[in-house]
């Protein structure tokens, strides 16, 4: 399923990018987490969560219906070189961590208003000044 998801997520962000896909956040209130739409159904959900000083877990699901058509993860953790061949190769690992960890962000910055945000708070400081 991996190159599937890795597939999918990648056009996704390219879509994301582009403005032509909205993220809205998910309603988990466990994981930082957030929701894309496209129809049909059909709903793309990624989330991170953090453990540690700084292990990072990602996981990207496809719903339909709310039913998990698949799901995919991948994390930072650094396991022995021995568990890493048994697994997937780290240099893939890595690759699809940051693919995800992009996918993740370009979600973010989607479903929080991203620079339309950050110049709301700038306008509203602004005021503050003025104000007093």
């Amino acid at each position: 399923m991996s190159d599937r998801a890795s597939e999918l997520a990648q056009q996704l962000l390219d879509k994301t990018e582009s403005g032509k896909l909205e993220w809205f956040p998910s309603d988990d209130q466990q994981f930082e987490a957030f929701r894309a739409d496209i129809g049909d159904g059909f709903s793309f959900y990624i989330q991170r969560s953090t453990s540690g000083s700084d292990d990072k877990f990602i996981s990207f699901e496809l719903k339909k219906n709310g039913y998990i058509v698949f799901t995919d993860q991948v994390d930072n953790v650094i396991r022995s070189p021995k568990a890493e061949l048994m697994a997937e190769s780290l240099d893939a690992r890595i690759m699809k961590f940051r693919l995800f960890s992009d996918l993740f962000h370009a979600a973010r910055k989607s479903a929080m208003g991203g620079d339309q945000t950050i110049k709301e708070v700038r306008e509203l400081i602004e005021r503050l000044g003025k104000a007093s």
